[in-house]
């Protein structure tokens, strides 16, 4: 069993891609992939990054928000740029209009600090003599034409959002050029070794320790709390017929479709894996003792009468460094580029003129 680590690595080297990822993200419907961008999997550090907030008052599209070098970011990218952002996660058809102007008075800082982290990275891409290979440029093309809706043609994606194929292809040469100034710096980093690994899984044992847990399904016969003796005696004899029922022969999940109080129900009573301390204590007693897949009498809780099948059941035990080493190695060089990352950028930022206009 993996432990509760994700292989996430390298997901942040993108985080600042623009055009080209924003594209992808609408064209597939959804928010962006670990492997594509990580708006949401990275934050820059407040000290690093953190500038006056932009002036939003402003409806000139040219005007600039900050310049950087010399370069001015203006208000028009940086509505497109949050723009993109919204549509990726949905917030354009989720959100109502009035929320949403709140939201960009919200987001916008932190989209424009994207922005000139994006704006350091390509420049300096282009100082170190990063090239793209034209091939990557179509296979990129390749796959937005893959994901666009049946009946939708990329030029009319392109249209839909104000763009020309030019800026699209403009788009994937900037942001491949920063995933591959990144990949280098990853590049110069040495390997994360066993013995670093190790001591990593001995000074955080806790981590990799998986309680004793079981999976069972239930169906559920209520009663009420002002319900008297009687009232419950009903049901308890109805929560007995449904399991005479099930004993002979009846499908579980069926009568829990038909039979059970619980919203599980939908699911066919099933409640999924729990560890022992989650559910009231009658419940998790009939759980952590019966038979698997036996169906006992009717238990009593304060909800009503239970008829319980535990399906799965797995003793506590603490996973073994070989179990999580991948994923602990993976887990620490995602941390060591990220800090090389952040250093490098914190250097950009000391070498750069940024002048953010007076209000």
């Amino acid at each position: 069993m993996k432990s509760s680590f994700r292989i996430r690595r390298h997901a942040y080297r993108t985080v600042f891609l623009g055009l080209a990822v924003g594209l992808a993200a609408l064209a597939t419907g959804c928010g962006p992939r670990a492997d594509e961008t990580a708006m949401d999997d990275f934050e820059l550090p407040p000290d690093l990054m953190a500038g006056p907030a932009p002036n939003t008052d402003t409806e000139d599209a040219e005007a600039a928000v900050v310049t950087v070098d010399g370069t001015a970011i203006t208000r028009g990218e940086l509505d497109e740029a949050v723009d993109r952002l919204f549509a990726s996660h949905g917030i354009t058809d989720q959100v109502p209009p009035d929320q949403r102007i709140a939201l960009r008075d919200q987001v916008a800082g932190e989209v424009l600090d994207q922005l000139i982290a994006r704006h350091l990275l390509l420049a300096a891409s282009v100082e170190a003599g990063v090239e793209v290979d034209p091939e990557e440029i179509e296979r990129f093309r390749a796959r937005i034409r893959e994901s666009l809706p049946e009946g939708v043609t990329l030029d009319e994606m392109l249209a839909s959002q104000g763009l020309t194929s030019e800026g699209l292809e403009d788009g994937i040469v900037k942001d491949m050029r920063i995933q591959q100034y990144l990949a280098r710096i990853s590049e110069d980093l040495p390997p994360i070794g066993e013995d670093e690994a190790r001591a990593f899984y001995e000074e955080h044992a806790g981590r990799f320790e998986i309680p004793e847990n079981a999976r069972a399904r239930h169906i559920l016969v209520a009663f009420g709390e002002d319900d008297d003796e009687e009232q419950r005696q009903v049901r308890r004899i109805r929560a007995e017929r449904i399991r005479q029922r099930i004993l002979e022969g009846a499908d579980f999940a069926e009568m829990a479709a038909e039979h059970s109080d619980c919203d599980s129900r939908r699911q066919g009573g099933d409640l999924g894996r729990f560890p022992r301390g989650r559910m009231t204590p009658a419940f998790e007693e009939a759980v952590f003792t019966r038979e698997i897949d036996e169906i006992g009498p009717p238990v009593q809780t304060e909800f009503g009468y239970h008829v319980v099948q535990v399906t799965a059941r797995e003793e506590g035990r603490t996973l073994s460094f070989d179990e999580v080493r991948e994923q602990i190695e993976y887990n620490l060089a995602e941390t060591r580029e990220r800090e090389a990352f952040l250093k490098r950028l914190e250097e950009l930022r000391e070498a750069a003129t940024i002048v953010y206009p007076e209000d």
